[in-house]
């Protein structure tokens, strides 16, 4: 349409004559010097972004704007990139959630969900199920969790792990154990609960002993308190070893080492026969004259 009416005017400028002509040019330069630079301009400033709204859903769930302080963008101000990484920045900076992601919809009047997901408390980690094993003791074989410390499922993922194999220890093997975390309504915390079932238990069928034992296997098997037909608990195990080393140790045989060669377990009979290897090495004998 411009170009159209430029050829239109300049064919009417031709039909002028040479004084006209410069004239016409002349009030067409300014035409173009003036008016159109100011309509370019207007064109190339666009309108900036402002926020329109802003939301917080805290664990899906809308909050009902107490945390709203925490939030440093306000309603109303210029929408910029900056100020949301900053505002992502200074609520992780506060320890309360574990998860933050910013929404944003709209070009002009945009609207900002933020979705926080709390970090929650371990209130209380609780056992349940038959097994002849102290709470205390299955609490400190938690590593991953402990009551205080900030709960995830990845962690809870862990601690059944490390509760599998401190069962194991007291002679509860391959353990089901479910773990789950109970919330509380009114507060950032969890009760994280373990229930264990269907571990199995093996009796000692019996126990052999190999290397230069210097004692009969019976009167080895007469200092372990561990008998054949007691369970197998491997821990128990590990404390009769210390033993029977400090029995040696009283003989002069300092250096002995004692240790499991092998344990076979027979499933059908719920069974395992254990396996001792001993080195007594050399005696030493403190002679005093």
């Amino acid at each position: 349409m411009k170009r159209a009416g430029l050829a239109l005017m300049l064919k009417f400028i031709r039909d002028f004559s040479l004084g006209e002509r410069k004239q016409a040019l002349f009030f067409l330069l300014f035409f173009f010097i003036v008016f159109l630079p100011r309509e370019s301009v207007s064109l190339s400033q666009k309108p900036s972004s402002l926020i329109a709204k802003i939301s917080i859903r805290i664990d899906g769930q809308p909050d009902d704007e107490s945390m709203a302080g925490l939030i440093p963008v306000k309603e109303g101000e210029e929408f910029s990139l900056k100020k949301i990484t900053n505002s992502i920045k200074q609520i992780y900076r506060t320890g309360l959630f574990s998860d933050i992601q910013v929404l944003k919809q709209e070009e002009q009047e945009i609207q900002l969900t933020f979705l926080l997901t709390r970090r929650f408390f371990i209130r209380k980690i609780i056992f349940r199920g038959r097994q002849k094993v102290s709470r205390k003791d299955l609490k400190k074989s938690l590593l991953s969790l402990s009551e205080g410390s900030f709960f995830s499922d990845e962690k809870m993922d862990k601690a059944v792990g490390e509760l599998k194999e401190a069962l194991a220890k007291k002679g509860y093997f391959q353990p089901e154990i479910e773990a789950f975390a109970e919330r509380d309504s009114r507060s950032p915390t969890v009760i994280v609960v373990f229930e264990i079932r269907s571990a199995k238990r093996y009796i000692i069928k019996k126990i052999a002993f190999s290397g230069e034992k210097i004692l009969s296997e019976a009167e080895l098997k007469k200092k372990m308190k561990i008998k054949e037909g007691d369970a197998y608990v491997p821990s128990v195990l590990e404390k009769e070893l210390t033993r029977l080393k400090e029995f040696y140790g009283s003989k002069g045989y300092k250096r002995t080492e004692i240790d499991v060669e092998d344990v076979k377990f027979n499933e059908r009979e719920r069974s395992t026969y254990l396996f001792l290897r001993i080195i007594p090495h050399e005696k030493i004998e403190i002679v005093v004259e």
